[in-house]
């Protein structure tokens, strides 16, 4: 499905909602000399409309947020995005009762993991 705008065809973006973003406007703004000023102009705007969505929407603007980062940074996993998808767990203790959220806090497995050796690449 195609949607439009005046006219332009909005492009959808990857995540799961399917939200609309006419890139052809800064293409065409970028392709004739804009400037950089107004390029961060235009992110000031971009940042209300996300302001917007991560109060009436916040499962669109995770999405949309991991989806950004990953175009920027490539498939890193922040510390913010795991302190989030850590607080969303559920899971059983030992004695069978519904925790939500960390068990350990970074606190905790920092002091855990002192002095231990990791491979390459591993973020402590």
């Amino acid at each position: 499905m195609t949607y439009t705008h005046h006219g332009r065809e909005l492009i959808p973006l990857q995540c799961e909602y399917r939200s609309l973003y006419d890139k052809k406007l800064i293409k065409d703004y970028a392709d004739n000399g804009g400037s950089e000023e107004k390029m961060w102009a235009s992110v000031d705007v971009t940042e209300k409309a996300m302001s917007h969505i991560k109060e009436t929407d916040p499962e669109k603007y995770d999405c949309l947020m991991r989806e950004l980062s990953e175009t920027l940074y490539g498939k890193h996993y922040n510390e913010e995005m795991a302190l989030a998808d850590v607080a969303k767990m559920c899971y059983l203790d030992r004695n069978g009762v519904e925790r939500h959220g960390a068990h350990w806090s970074v606190e905790d497995v920092e002091a855990a993991t002192a002095g231990k050796k990791f491979p390459s690449g591993v973020n402590m």
